[in-house]
């Protein structure tokens, strides 16, 4: 049952990077290369390195916690680390798109 969750969520969030993808270079086709179109992708840039920067706090914290607390023995398998890793990673890629659609919106 739980590989069939991950499986999904994994589906999804590859039919979401896609949808990213398509909707950045419809948007780049439909402005072109004007200021408020590059204005939209720095800020979407910016609101996307937050998390990352945000991400790496949250793990190194984590890591701190683990290193320091030995009574905290959490293990899991390298699969589900890759998997979380890559999952975090693409919704990074979300986070930059759902920022573009609302400072497309605003601007």
């Amino acid at each position: 049952m739980s590989q069939l969750i991950m499986l999904i969520f994994i589906v999804s969030l590859g039919v979401a990077y896609f949808y990213n993808l398509f909707y950045r270079s419809k948007k780049q086709m439909e402005y072109g290369n004007d200021e408020r179109w590059s204005l939209i992708k720095e800020k979407a840039s910016q609101i996307s390195l937050k998390y990352y920067q945000f991400l790496i706090v949250v793990i190194a914290i984590l890591m701190t916690l683990i290193l320091f607390i030995p009574q905290m023995d959490i293990s899991f398998s390298l699969n589900r680390g890759l998997m979380i890793a890559f999952d975090l990673i693409i919704i990074g890629q979300l986070v930059e798109m759902f920022a573009l659609k609302n400072f497309d919106k605003k601007m």
